[in-house]
């Protein structure tokens, strides 16, 4: 069921009331098909410019591992890694596993960091 505006509005603001609790504040990104890019980009590099930079990386992770990734995508494998680097095309679960597999691995490479296990 598609909850009503109330409702949708009561959730958005108990969810505001949680971010004020952590000490965090909402960040409202352009929703242009790049949105999950953009925030991704936001996390990782503190703007939402490098949108593009991200999905690329995102997509040479899809690329490097498919035999992690190929499961869980539901259509032919090949089609979605044409269609997935195109700006505007909408991330998915699987892309936001990939991005955080590929963060995983950079903190976990970089010299200035201890090793995560």
């Amino acid at each position: 069921d598609i909850p009503s505006f109330d409702e949708a509005f009561s959730d958005h603001r108990r969810l505001l009331d949680r971010l004020v609790l952590y000490g965090l504040v909402e960040l409202k990104v352009n929703g242009d098909g790049n949105c999950q890019f953009r925030a991704l980009s936001d996390q990782f590099y503190r703007t939402p410019e490098h949108h593009r930079f991200v999905r690329q990386q995102v997509v040479n992770q899809l690329e490097s591992h498919p035999e992690i990734y190929a499961g869980y995508v539901p259509m032919d494998y090949r089609e979605y890694l044409k269609k997935m680097p195109k700006i505007g095309e909408w991330g998915d679960h699987v892309t936001l596993q990939a991005a955080a597999d590929l963060r995983y691995m950079l903190h976990r490479d970089s010299p200035s960091r201890p090793k995560i296990k």
